[in-house]
């Protein structure tokens, strides 16, 4: 058995969760794997002590707040919620929300804008530097290349 697994599996096993075929190969394994001993012995002392922590009983109102709390989630408009957070009148939350799309899409507008100027410089210093090489006959290059070879 794998020591991931074996981890994965030790919570269980100190619950009494683990089915007896896996329960004898992790205690088979933990008498071999002192990494996962250790793990073991330290998720034992954390279970000691979390035993040992009384437990906290609710008010007797707890419950009806609760459970009305939760059931209020789902009645509340979104633009109810909204107004938490941008406490003004719904007609400047339009606008705000309006002007927000303006400015988005000018953003966006300008990023496209500076993405096609910069492919249109490359472009044209690539044909400018095309260009230099029109007047350049066109078996010079060759023979130059040929008188370096020689």
């Amino acid at each position: 058995m794998k020591c991931a697994k074996v981890r994965k599996n030790l919570s269980a096993y100190l619950d009494g969760q683990l089915e007896e075929k896996e329960k004898v190969f992790l205690e088979e394994h933990l008498r071999s794997c002192f990494s996962c001993q250790e793990e073991y012995n330290l998720f034992q002392r954390v279970d000691g002590l979390l035993e040992k922590i009384e437990p906290i009983e609710p008010t007797e109102t707890f419950h009806p707040r609760l459970w009305q709390k939760i059931h209020s989630l789902g009645k509340e408009h979104w633009l109810e919620k909204l107004g938490t957070f941008f406490p003004f009148p719904l007609t400047a939350k339009v606008a705000f929300v309006f002007l927000l799309g303006i400015f988005i899409g000018s953003v966006s507008f300008f990023i496209q804008r500076g993405k096609i100027e910069r492919q249109f410089r490359n472009d044209y210093s690539l044909s400018f530097a095309l260009r230099s090489f029109a007047d350049i006959p066109t078996n010079s290059l060759e023979e130059v290349v040929e008188s370096v070879e020689r």
